[in-house]
């Protein structure tokens, strides 16, 4: 015979289960309160986005017509610029940038002279003041077809920008700036991913030769591994004695991101030193510099490689083996017939495998020179 359940019991069981209901009735009223928020969030974001495209085709309208005649002479510049002035001026800003991106030399400078004489880097700097970033970068992006070396006075660094604010100022300062100005900024660059590495290395490249090699005497003093790596492969291109002499510490650095950067600069460098220290990283323990290393040897040229490479081809990671492949095709006739040996007689699969296919790629590359010829 069962026993009757405590009064207690009784009690609380009704109260927490409409305790639990009034807690689900509060969570999806909240739930709902948020999807009304984001809603009205797309319909703002659409309002002004749409706004904005209307006061656009407007400017066009009105401001269109005379803008060449404006840049080309000067007695129409005041006029435009008096009915310029009546827009908005990230408006104007814009429509003017994207004729300074389109163009170059002595036009690209007239257009230049035109959105000084406008003001409208005066804007541009006001909004570097800006809290949010992404106004920041617009401002960075258009000053860096304007910007005189007076005005790199305005450019601050900080260093908890977001990359995208960072990578955009060492664009600006590669062209108006010095070198301890660019050394600043690299400082405190954060490279966040790979993939947002081309900007850095781009920029780099932009630099004058004298500045890059005085970036290159405090090469070692630069704290970021991503940003010392970019710029030993961008000194390789553009300095080459500056980098050359960072190149055996390099290759026995502790971080294997230097290590990589080692790889890729004894690629452009091409010298007989570069070649051997390029034979030792094929064997380094880390899969990525193993594999760096052989892409650099197909970069390289040198067929005494080839060795070295068919032995790569029996590596355990995918990516060195493929590399080695596609150095050996590079190579010529001597790689492409290490290839085929390899697929013919290797004991290995993987190798035997990774030749076959790269045999294959070569084979459709040369029908399809052939095609073109």
């Amino acid at each position: 015979m069962t026993q009757p359940a405590p009064a207690w019991v009784s009690v609380l069981g009704p109260l927490w289960t409409v305790g639990l209901y009034r807690v689900l009735l509060y969570l999806a009223a909240a739930e709902f309160v948020l999807i009304l928020a984001q809603v009205a969030w797309l319909f703002t974001r659409l309002f002004r986005a749409t706004a904005s495209e209307r006061a656009r085709v407007r400017f066009e309208e009105a401001c269109g017509p005379g803008f060449l005649s404006a840049v080309d002479g000067p007695d129409q510049r005041p006029a435009w610029i008096l009915e310029a002035a009546r827009w908005k001026p990230d408006i104007t800003a814009d429509y003017i940038h994207t004729y300074l991106l389109r163009t170059e030399g002595t036009y690209h400078d007239a257009i230049a002279s035109l959105y000084r004489d406008a003001g409208l880097h005066l804007h541009d700097i006001r909004m570097l003041r800006s809290w949010r970033w992404p106004r920041r970068v617009r401002a960075l992006r258009r000053l860096s077809e304007v910007a005189r070396p007076g005005d790199r006075v305005h450019v601050v660094v900080r260093p908890r920008d977001p990359y995208p604010v960072q990578v955009s100022t060492l664009i600006l300062l590669a062209r108006i700036g010095d070198a301890e100005d660019v050394r600043g900024v690299l400082a405190t660059l954060r490279p966040p991913r790979r993939l947002m590495e081309q900007p850095l290395h781009a920029a780099l490249l932009g630099l004058s030769r004298p500045v890059l090699a005085t970036l290159m005497d405090s090469w070692d003093r630069l704290p970021d591994p991503i940003v010392r790596r970019v710029l030993l492969a961008a000194a390789a291109q553009r300095v080459p004695n500056a980098c050359a002499r960072w190149l055996p510490g390099a290759a026995a650095h502790a971080d294997p991101e230097i290590r990589v950067g080692a790889c890729m600069a004894a690629g452009h460098l091409g010298t007989p030193d570069a070649f051997r220290l390029l034979l030792t990283l094929l064997g380094d323990p880390s899969w990525i510099v193993r594999a760096r290393a052989a892409s650099a040897l197909g970069q390289h040229g040198e067929p005494t490689a080839v060795d070295a490479l068919g032995f790569a081809l029996g590596d355990p990671v995918p990516w060195v083996r493929q590399n080695a492949a596609t150095a050996l095709r590079l190579l010529g006739e001597e790689g492409l017939g290490r290839l085929q040996g390899v697929a013919e007689a290797s004991h290995y699969p993987l190798a035997r495998r990774t030749a076959e296919a790269e045999i294959g790629h070569s084979r459709v590359l040369s029908e399809s020179r052939g095609d073109k010829t």
